[in-house]
């Protein structure tokens, strides 16, 4: 197989190998290709968790189990319990 890199990708390849990490451009365009494949998974992971939590969502809105914010106080109240909460969860992890 035979591939067409610009001008700078063809740079960055001959940058890669002569830092010592990659002994070859085919080593540097297989880690690539690797990482590569590895974002796809990890994007195609989040989007399955991302359909979890709105299924997860949706039931718990259909069950009736949310709130209803209707001024800026009321969500400045809410954020900051969040933070709260946050914060004390936090402190309870450092002291284990």
């Amino acid at each position: 197989m035979n591939i067409t890199l610009t001008p700078e990708l063809e740079e960055l390849v001959e940058r890669k190998v002569k830092s010592g990490r990659f002994n070859s451009a085919g080593e540097v365009v297989r880690e690539g290709l690797y990482l590569l494949d590895l974002e796809d998974d990890f994007q195609e992971l989040k989007k399955e968790r991302l359909r979890e939590e709105i299924l997860k969502a949706d039931e718990q809105f259909k069950n009736g189990q949310f709130i209803t914010i209707t001024s800026e106080e009321e969500m400045s109240d809410f954020l900051e319990g969040i933070i709260e909460r946050g914060k004390e969860r936090l402190a309870e992890e450092k002291a284990k």
